[in-house]
């Protein structure tokens, strides 16, 4: 998907008759029209008054009922566009494209019966997974990330059934990310699979451990605030992503150069989601043993001398060893 790319997508309840048409629809134009992309959210009934709410009420949206419609531009979801429910999307699909869709009732019911069938599918799928441990890695186009790769594929028994590992970063890195899938192959260990994302999202749904390299750069002049600031609106998207998307138990680690502590609290008011113990910054800590005698050789100082507190905790076991190792090889 590239940087200006418009997506449409497509939320609601995941055995709704009007969401599954609707899923039908773009799942059709997707094959037909090689420039439209879209994404589908399916939730659980219980669930989708609450989100439906909370996202309205996020973009100033009137809306009721199953399912929600709207189109945005770009990889991390800028500018979001209402479209409406399904009747809207129809007229919109007709007005934007010329095309029409229409089911009869017969054909409507073979279709819930269809999407219920993947949705069972899908759950006995599930149940399977739990003995695999997945990983997603954003900002895999880092020099840390093979590195990093390779600790995780070589830590025995740290899983079952092992590991699957999903890479994601910016249309930039690509190449990267390609190389170290290639040299991946050859690892084995405990390495069952590794692919490439187009969306960080698509990372999140089965994810155990979501590894954060990436960071945003401070541009030359640009103030602290400024800077903050555009790391808080990125974490809040990356949040409500979370919020959809990820399951509660899911644990994040932060380990790059970035406003790490920052950017955790971020993640850890904007997605209730997740238990606040369960994300973890990799930071400066592992540098406090040595600072003293590294500042003392240097003649410096020590009342100027501050480091900044590492939020969460460092004791998840075998779980962040492969990411503590692979943070210090790359300082």
């Amino acid at each position: 998907m590239n940087l200006d790319e418009m997506i449409t997508i497509v939320a609601g309840i995941s055995r709704d008759s009007a969401f599954t048409y609707s899923c039908f629809i773009i799942e059709s134009l997707s094959q037909v029209l090689p420039n439209f992309s879209a994404k589908k959210i399916a939730l659980k009934s219980c669930d989708w008054e609450g989100w439906m709410k909370s996202k309205c009420k996020a973009h100033g949206w009137s809306h009721s009922g199953s399912p929600l419609i709207w189109r945005e531009t770009g990889i991390f979801g800028g500018d979001p566009t209402y479209v409406g429910g399904s009747l809207e999307f129809q007229k919109f699909i007709n007005t934007y494209y010329g095309i029409d869709i229409v089911l009869s009732k017969a054909e409507q019911k073979a279709l819930d019966y269809d999407y219920l069938l993947a949705d069972n599918f899908k759950s006995v799928y599930d149940k399977e997974q739990l003995d695999i441990l997945h990983f997603t890695i954003s900002g895999a186009g880092r020099s840390v990330c093979p590195d990093l790769v390779m600790q995780l594929a070589s830590m025995k028994g740290i899983c079952k059934n092992g590991i699957e590992i999903n890479l994601f970063d910016t249309p930039g890195h690509f190449f990267k990310i390609k190389d170290i899938v290639k040299d991946a192959s050859a690892i084995g260990g405990e390495l069952r699979s590794i692919q490439i994302l187009e969306n960080v999202s698509d990372g999140l749904g089965n994810c155990d451990i979501l590894i954060i390299l990436d960071h945003i750069a401070r541009d030359e002049q640009e103030s602290t605030e400024s800077w903050l600031s555009r790391n808080s609106d990125a974490y809040k998207e990356l949040s409500e992503q979370i919020n959809v998307y990820a399951n509660s138990n899911l644990k994040i680690i932060f380990c790059s150069t970035g406003p790490n502590c920052f950017c955790a609290n971020v993640i850890v008011k904007e997605a209730p989601k997740i238990n606040k113990n369960n994300v973890i910054v990799i930071s400066a800590h592992y540098g406090l043993e040595m600072i003293y005698d590294f500042i003392k050789s240097m003649d410096v100082n020590l009342k100027g001398i501050s480091c900044p507190p590492v939020w969460g905790f460092l004791v998840f076991r075998n779980q962040i060893l492969g990411a503590q190792m692979a943070f210090l090889l790359s300082i």
